[in-house]
């Protein structure tokens, strides 16, 4: 997303609040993959886009997209980029409220593509969706490279509902009509956009079962996630009735046992504290981190990320300034300090003791 020697990891990742997993959307799987670069790149620039209300305009060159899409032929990125293009100019995004009903919105305030960058002017309603840091939502961490590689819009779908259940240990009964809001069955005030998956039937069959299956053979989503196996033999899922009848849909995911070592990532949590607190109490009004200790917190946040959303939006500011201190100068200088370190160093000892009582 920017010319450093660290793009992979920079684009290695991105965060979704639930107003937009439980979202409506109705688009091809190319338009679900450029909108994950545009939350990957407003995620590493501007955490806290909710809060703001300055203009916000993102501008992907041709080298950006090629590698976030793995699309290595420029005459190709043009005709890969048309349809989409059209398709986000006017795209609308239905957000559920707490009665259970879509409001549907536009999700950018323009988009253009020329000259061989694309350009992307974010509104408020993106602002909020795409935001690092919105508080009082939960959030899943969904990996850029599992994103991609999978082929079709309903399994990508499908594999960004169950990282988050499995992530957040939610139990969920989704009305099917929900679900069907959320994979663009049904679209504004009710319409039908895809008759031939309007029946319950259909729609569980063709985008339930279909997309578990894939997900299930999928390597990096198989050493992830467990998905079980209903009492009555269902894959991936259970399905309830109510009393009027109405069918409703449970997911049968966790999280597999962490392949994270406890006891390594205690230690980068420590030394990442160790390191900071080290440089603000040699100079509190002007923190000195030698490059050597940058790269360090690089690889140490880095590790730390890959754990839960939390972990990732906790250690994002330091890995950020890391990055970004590291891009911009070839020799150790002093940076002025702000609350970016003090907060990590402060917020350090509660985040540990969450991630031991999560652990145990």
């Amino acid at each position: 997303m920017l010319s450093t020697n660290y793009d992979k990891l920079i684009n290695r990742r991105h965060i979704k609040p639930s107003p937009l997993i439980f979202s409506s959307l109705n688009i091809p799987s190319q338009v679900a993959d450029i909108i994950a670069m545009i939350i990957t790149k407003s995620n590493w620039l501007y955490p806290n886009l909710h809060d703001t209300s300055k203009v916000i305009r993102l501008t992907f060159s041709s080298e950006e997209i090629e590698k976030f899409l793995s699309c290595y032929q420029k005459t190709y990125l043009h005709s890969l980029l048309k349809t989409p293009v059209n398709i986000m100019r006017n795209l609308k995004v239905g957000i559920l409220d707490n009665g259970g009903n879509y409001t549907f919105e536009y999700l950018f305030s323009w988009v253009s593509y020329n000259e061989r960058a694309l350009m992307v002017e974010l509104n408020s309603t993106s602002k909020k969706l795409f935001s690092l840091n919105y508080t009082g939502q939960d959030r899943v961490l969904l990996d850029n490279e599992t994103l991609m590689g999978l082929s079709g819009y309903y399994t990508k779908r499908t594999y960004e509902l169950l990282s988050y259940l499995s992530q957040t240990h939610n139990q969920i009964r989704f009305p099917i009509q929900q679900l069907q809001y959320m994979f663009g069955v049904l679209g504004e005030g009710g319409s039908v956009l895809s008759p031939s998956l309007e029946s319950p039937e259909v729609f569980i069959r063709k985008i339930i079962d279909s997309s578990i299956s894939i997900l299930a053979s999928y390597p990096s989503v198989r050493h992830r996630l467990n998905i079980g196996t209903s009492e009555v033999g269902t894959y991936g899922y259970e399905l309830y009735k109510s009393v009027d009848g109405q069918l409703f849909l449970k997911f049968l995911v966790k999280l597999k046992p962490s392949s994270f070592s406890q006891s390594r990532f205690l230690s980068n949590h420590r030394r990442i504290k160790q390191i900071l607190k080290q440089n603000i109490k040699t100079d509190p009004e002007n923190v000195k981190i030698p490059i050597n200790q940058l790269k360090e917190l690089i690889k140490l946040c880095d590790y730390v990320s890959e754990e839960s959303a939390d972990s990732y939006a906790l250690v994002h500011p330091i890995l950020r300034k890391s990055v970004n201190s590291l891009s911009s100068c070839k020799v150790p200088r002093r940076q002025t300090c702000d609350t970016t370190y003090q907060t990590y160093s402060s917020l350090i000892d509660m985040a540990l003791e969450r991630w031991k009582i999560r652990t145990i």
